[in-house]
């Protein structure tokens, strides 16, 4: 009988059994949330209002900007609640790895055979203003299937401990031996394996 996974970051859920795992965890921590979906609905609407602005002063042979305006906006404001009201759930089934964001839909959805997947790694993303201040931080978990190719899991998650334990956790539930891959950028050591 396989034993529990170790302490998982208590921003994760976790259900677990033999064979199987489901983590499931919200996008944005909720502060930043909020801020997220407030500024991406205020440029949403101030980008709407200059749409229809100039739509009248536009020659009569311009093509209508009103549609592709519309469009912008309703991509911006899926963006904003999604911010709000999404999660990520990663589930390890029946020899299948799936990756999905709900309630709305969100890419990337993945679903990959284990049997092709050769190793998990983690990569540290840092984004830094003009002045070269970090702005943010956050980290994602990717998987190098047979052949080398490489794919993102998951991403935005916020400390290297989650993306960590999900690498590590995973791993060992497909029996994978950790080894070192190209591009992997860092290595939390000292997170308990469960066997």
């Amino acid at each position: 009988m396989q034993a529990a996974p170790p302490p998982w970051p208590p921003s994760f859920k976790v259900e677990h059994g033999p064979g199987h795992l489901v983590v499931h965890w919200r996008w944005r921590k909720r502060r930043a949330s909020y801020w997220f979906a407030g500024i991406m609905s205020v440029l949403s609407l101030m980008l709407g209002g200059v749409v229809f602005k100039i739509a009248p002063l536009l020659p009569p042979d311009s093509p209508e900007m009103r549609p592709a305006g519309l469009l912008v906006i309703a991509v911006m404001l899926y963006a904003a609640i999604a911010a709000l009201i999404n999660h990520t759930e990663l589930s390890v089934r029946q020899g299948v790895l799936e990756v999905s964001h709900r309630p709305l839909p969100w890419w990337p959805r993945r679903n990959i055979d284990c049997r092709k997947i050769r190793q998990l790694f983690c990569r540290e993303h840092l984004e830094h203003d003009q002045d070269g201040k970090l702005r943010e931080e956050y980290y994602s978990v990717h998987a190098e299937l047979e052949g080398g190719r490489q794919l993102r899991l998951v991403g935005g998650l916020w400390t290297p401990a989650q993306a960590s334990w999900i690498e590590d956790t995973v791993e060992v539930l497909l029996g994978l031996e950790d080894f070192a891959v190209a591009g992997e950028r860092f290595k939390v050591r000292g997170l308990a394996k469960y066997r």
